[in-house]
C-alpha cells in the first residue's frame, strides 16, 4: 500500500470527515513529496504499519483540503490589490486554516483596476506557488443593480450592453465564475456569451424578476451567489405576488446555489 514509508504519515485520534459520516478510531495517512502531499488512504488505527510517523491530533477535524470557490482576501488584504505581497498573505492564511485551492475573487472596480487584476492573476497561476492554489478568478462584476450594490463600489457599476465586458472576456482563462444582474439591458446576451467562453454565469447583487432570471437561464446562466444577501424577493403585482431572484433560485432545477454561513449573508 505504501511504497516509501519515510514520505508518509498518519494523522490518528481525529474526526474524520468523509462522504457519508464521520468518522473516529480512523487514522488518515498522508503521503508527501518535496512539493505538496496527499491523502493515500484512510485505514483504521489498528491497522497502521509500525514504521509510520503517527501524528495525533487530538480529536481534532481531519478533512480533505478545502476548496473555497468565494473569498475576497484575509488579513486586510484583498485579491483586489495586483501584488506579491497581498496574494502571498492572502494565500499562506489559507492554506493555514486548510484552504488548499481557491478562486480569487475580485469586487466591482473601475474597468482598468480589474484588467490590471486578471493580467496578475494570469501570471500568477502560470507558476507554482507556496499556500493555496489559485485556480482562477471569481469576479463580483460592476454589472449589477445599483439598489443591491451591498459592499460593492456603487461608482463601478456599468451596463452589461456598453461593451466593456469584451475586454473582461480577453480573461476567460482565468475567469471561471462571473456574477451579473439578469434584469439589466444586455444582460441575457452577456450571459450567452460568458457560456461560449466556458465561464459559469451567476446571478447575483440583483432586482431581477422570475421573468428576467428564466429569460437568463435559457441563455446559460447556472448559478446564483450568496444566497438571501443581495437580491431580490417576492414583490406584489396588483393582486398577485411574484417571485424575486431568490424564490426561483430556490425552486429552480437548471440553477445551483451558493450560501455563505458567516451569521452576515444569510437571514
Amino acid at each position: 500500500m505504501i511504497s516509501n514509508p519515510q514520505t508518509t504519515l498518519a494523522l490518528i485520534n481525529g474526526k474524520v470527515v468523509l462522504p457519508d459520516r464521520v468518522a473516529e478510531g480512523m487514522a488518515v495517512i498522508i503521503e508527501r513529496s518535496s512539493a505538496s502531499g496527499s491523502i493515500a488512504a484512510v485505514v483504521d488505527e489498528n491497522r497502521l504499519p509500525v514504521e509510520i510517523k503517527r501524528i495525533d491530533v487530538d480529536g481534532r477535524w481531519i478533512t480533505p483540503g478545502l476548496i473555497d470557490i468565494h473569498t475576497h482576501g484575509a488579513l486586510g488584504h484583498t485579491f483586489n490589490e495586483p501584488s506579491a505581497e497581498a496574494f502571498n498573505i492572502i494565500l499562506q492564511e489559507n492554506a493555514r486554516r486548510g484552504v488548499t485551492g481557491l478562486l480569487a475573487t475580485v469586487a466591482a472596480a473601475p474597468l482598468d483596476d480589474l484588467l490590471q487584476t486578471f493580467e496578475f492573476i494570469r501570471q500568477w497561476m502560470s507558476a507554482p506557488r507556496p499556500g493555496s492554489q489559485v485556480f482562477g478568478a471569481h469576479l463580483e462584476s460592476p454589472y449589477i443593480s445599483p439598489q443591491q450594490c451591498g459592499a460593492l463600489d456603487p461608482q463601478s457599476l456599468r451596463s452589461p450592453s456598453d461593451g466593456s465586458a469584451a475586454q473582461l472576456l480577453e480573461f476567460a482563462d482565468v475567469l471561471r465564475i462571473f456574477v451579473l444582474a439578469p434584469e439589466l439591458p444586455g444582460a441575457s446576451e452577456l450571459v450567452a456569451r460568458l457560456k461560449e467562453h466556458n465561464i459559469l454565469p451567476a446571478a447575483g447583487h440583483s432586482m431581477a424578476k422570475e421573468e428576467h432570471v428564466l429569460a437568463a437561464v435559457q441563455s446559460g446562466l447556472r448559478h446564483v451567489t450568496h444566497l438571501f444577501s443581495a437580491m431580490s424577493t417576492t414583490v406584489r403585482e396588483g393582486p398577485w405576488r411574484k417571485p424575486g431572484l431568490l424564490e426561483t433560485a430556490l425552486v429552480h432545477p437548471g440553477l445551483t446555489v451558493e450560501m455563505i454561513a458567516d451569521n452576515k449573508h444569510l437571514p
